[in-house]
C-alpha cells in the first residue's frame, strides 16, 4: 500500500471519528467505522499471537522471551467497539483471546529472572493458548466474520501456528 493510499485511509478514518464523537454518523459510515476498529483489534491480536508463539518456539529451544505483549488498541478502541455492536459471540470470543494474553503478559511484568518459575507460567500460558484453548484458531474464526462483512477494509492475516499438534 502506497503512502497515498494510507493518508487516505488515516483521513477518512479521522473523519469518522469526528462525526461518531458528534453523534452524526449515518447508517454506512458507522458499519465503516466498526469494521475497522474491528479489524484494529484483529491486528493487535494477531501480533500478540506471533509474540506468543515466538514464546513457544524460544522454550523449545530452551530459551525464554520475554516480548511484552500489546494492549494499546483494546484499552483505547474496545469499549466503543462494545457499544457500537454489542454482538456478543463476537465479544467474548474477543474477551477469551485477550484474557490469556492478560494472563501471559501478567507474568511477563512480575518475572525479572527468565529462570525462575514464575518464566515458566510465561512458557506454560503461551502453549496452552495455542494447543489447548486453541484460540488461534478463534482469531481466525474472527477474521472470517470481518471479511464477511460487505465493508472493503485492510484485514490483517490468517494466523497459523508453527508448532500446531492437530
Amino acid at each position: 500500500m502506497d503512502v497515498v493510499s494510507i493518508a487516505s485511509f488515516i483521513l477518512t478514518g479521522l473523519d469518522l471519528t469526528h462525526k461518531y464523537r458528534k453523534g452524526t454518523l449515518n447508517k454506512k459510515e458507522g458499519e465503516e467505522l466498526y469494521c475497522r476498529i474491528f479489524s484494529s483489534l484483529l491486528f493487535e491480536i494477531h501480533q500478540n499471537l506471533k509474540r506468543c508463539n515466538t514464546i513457544v518456539n524460544l522454550s523449545e529451544k530452551g530459551g525464554v522471551s520475554a516480548g511484552i505483549l500489546s494492549f494499546f488498541v483494546r484499552d483505547s478502541l474496545f469499549s466503543d467497539f462494545c457499544i457500537m455492536c454489542p454482538e456478543p459471540r463476537t465479544l467474548t470470543e474477543l474477551n477469551e483471546i485477550y484474557s490469556a494474553f492478560e494472563r501471559i503478559h501478567h507474568w511477563q511484568r512480575i518475572t525479572n529472572d527468565l529462570k525462575s518459575d514464575g518464566a515458566g507460567y510465561i512458557v506454560g500460558y503461551a502453549k496452552d493458548l495455542f494447543n489447548e484453548k486453541k484460540l488461534h484458531r478463534k482469531y481466525n474464526g474472527l477474521l472470517e466474520v470481518l471479511s464477511s462483512l460487505p465493508k472493503q477494509i485492510h484485514k490483517p492475516p490468517k494466523f497459523f501456528y508453527s508448532n500446531a499438534k492437530e
